[in-house]
């Protein structure tokens, strides 16, 4: 298994699981991208609509700001980064490897 710790993963018998921020996320998804590659992602903005995610569960939830989305994508190294709200309740990001 292995248990996740402060860095990363120690063996515990068969269990896997890593701890990572969002920027560490995104800049291994660039690192795994082909050059020229395009990255697309789907997430719930802030202050979503209930019949979305419940308050108790969004309250639970690190939803970010268009304006942090696009900051976490160019800090991991991606270009163009856009982001188009899909109602009150969605962002979609698009960016380049």
């Amino acid at each position: 298994m292995r248990r996740a710790t402060g860095g990363g993963t120690t063996d515990a018998g068969g269990f896997g699981a890593t701890v990572c921020t969002t920027i560490r996320a995104l800049t291994e998804l660039r690192r795994v991208l082909a050059p020229g590659a395009r990255i697309v992602v789907h997430t719930v903005a802030p202050n979503p609509p209930a019949s979305v995610v419940p308050p108790p569960v969004a309250r639970r939830m690190r939803l970010y700001s268009d304006d942090e989305l696009r900051a976490l994508f160019g800090d991991a190294g991606f270009t163009e980064p856009n982001l188009a709200r899909l109602g009150a309740a969605f962002q979609l990001v698009t960016a380049s490897r």
